[in-house]
């Protein structure tokens, strides 16, 4: 059975602190450490996979979210976004899975090349 608002209140380790931020209080978020890891190295790239029906996460939430990392504007190039006809396991629907299949392989294809400074 999926259950979307599971009660992790309890049992969830909030010990971790982002680089060069504050511990955030009741909520896990590790946006600022991709933010740092994408100023870190400026040649990270990051695909953003979602599907269109999902009930734990409002769809525009992970756009906006990357949208607002602490980051020179310039990194967002950076990131890419995929969407899919599915709900927050986009592997569950299995059209939305062969398609997720094809995304990352193509993004990992793309992004093999580029060295490391």
């Amino acid at each position: 059975m999926y259950k979307p608002m599971i009660s992790l209140a309890g049992t969830w380790n909030y010990q971790h602190q982002p680089p060069n931020f504050f511990r955030p209080r009741r909520q896990a978020n590790v946006m600022a450490d991709l933010a740092w890891a994408m100023k870190y190295n400026p040649n990270l790239k990051v695909q953003l996979n979602a599907g269109y029906f999902d009930l734990a996460t409002p769809f525009y939430e992970g756009i906006y979210e990357m949208r607002q990392l602490p980051m020179p504007t310039k990194l967002q190039d950076n990131i890419e976004y995929k969407f899919y006809q599915s709900g927050h396991m986009v592997y569950a629907h299995e059209p939305a899975l062969k398609e997720l299949h094809d995304n990352v392989a193509a993004f990992i294809r793309g992004t093999d090349h580029v060295p490391a400074d």
